[in-house]
């Protein structure tokens, strides 16, 4: 999982693991214990990602990940835990009134534009 770094990062471990312990003792026979949290994998461009894996029976892995990351998905919406997707941040500095007056300007232009027709 990647949660953005502005993201709580101790409630999102807490729900995954709340979750990969309910799925590994739903009583499942192609579903192992022990589900293994592998903590903070990477500081990634976008955010933190961390990982949990749970042992299935050969092929079965599939269907559990669906499921599991669908639940997932819910369990964080309802937290308020969003999931990272790829942003961008430029940061300009400046004290020249000039420049932050052209900035101001193209923010203004940019957010009255109006989305183009799409011909329906």
């Amino acid at each position: 999982m990647t949660i953005p770094y502005e993201g709580d990062y101790a409630a999102a471990k807490k729900i995954l693991m709340e979750l990969a312990d309910e799925t590994v003792k739903q009583g499942d026979p192609k579903i192992f214990p022990n589900p293994v949290f592998n903590g903070i994998t990477e500081y990634a461009q976008n955010g933190i990602k961390f990982r949990c894996f749970i042992k299935t029976a050969p092929g079965y892995q599939w269907r559990v990940g669906y499921r599991f990351r669908e639940e997932l998905h819910k369990r964080y919406t309802e937290a308020g835990i969003k999931f990272a997707y790829p942003a961008v941040s430029n940061y300009l500095e400046s004290s020249d009134p000039a420049v932050l007056a052209e900035i101001a300007k193209s923010q203004e232009l940019r957010s009255a534009q109006k989305p183009p027709e799409t011909g329906n």
